[in-house]
């Protein structure tokens, strides 16, 4: 990614036909490598969203494959995560973040605008926004650090509701535990729509408010032994 280059470059209907196609093979590799090294699986709370397209998914930050481990929940969406523009232009794996369609944040207002037209188009087609509001990872907490409400934002200008997917650690067998780390799980949330009443501030506090409480209490409910 040259500094010439646009940060979110549009893209054409060839692009995208093979961006998906890309996606939509690399998704089964890594679930299976989640499935070996983390023994993951996703579950659903009652009530959860079944479609995740369309819609903007928020997750605690807390592992290096927690963006696989989203995109694997929310099969058979494809999801468009929202990252540092710094991993696009990463020398080892920045070619394939950007192959499969991040949006990155920029620095300047042009950079925020195109990245608010890519997430807006990325909507209008039907795939989903993946961001981790808490911004920093934080490998393996086990609590919810503060949140920003950009995420939030985005789903009350686009109208479109937010999914919370809770990544909560299990102690499963897995090839993880040979390193002393236990398994993950992703818990599926409902699909929290922004509402009408209030200004856009007013309703993104709420779903933020909504979809913390949502991940704070399955990762709560992560820390009883298992089978309690």
């Amino acid at each position: 990614m040259s500094a010439s280059r646009p940060l979110n470059p549009a893209e054409t209907p060839g692009r995208r036909r093979r961006r998906r196609a890309l996606y939509r093979a690399v998704l089964p590799v890594l679930a299976a490598h989640l499935r070996l090294w983390y023994g993951f699986r996703v579950r659903r709370a009652p009530g959860a969203a079944v479609d995740l397209s369309d819609c903007v998914v928020v997750a605690n930050h807390v592992c290096v494959l927690d963006a696989p481990m989203v995109a694997v929940a929310a099969r058979p969406a494809v999801v468009r995560f929202l990252s540092l523009a710094q991993n696009g232009r990463n020398r080892l794996y920045g070619p394939i973040v950007r192959a499969l369609g991040t949006v990155f944040v920029g620095s300047s207002l042009a950079e925020t605008r195109e990245m608010l037209r890519r997430q807006g188009e990325a909507l209008a087609s039907g795939e989903t926004v993946g961001v981790f509001p808490e911004g920093r990872l934080n490998p393996y907490a086990r609590t919810l650090g503060p949140t920003v409400p950009g995420a939030f934002r985005i789903a009350v200008m686009e109208g479109v509701p937010v999914v919370p997917v809770a990544l909560v650690q299990r102690d499963v067998p897995c090839l993880n535990r040979l390193r002393g780390k236990p398994g993950w799980e992703a818990w599926v949330g409902p699909a929290l729509e922004p509402g009408e009443m209030g200004g856009h501030g007013e309703r993104a506090r709420s779903l933020e408010e909504r979809s913390r409480a949502f991940i704070e209490a399955r990762l709560a409910d992560g820390e009883r032994p298992t089978g309690a």
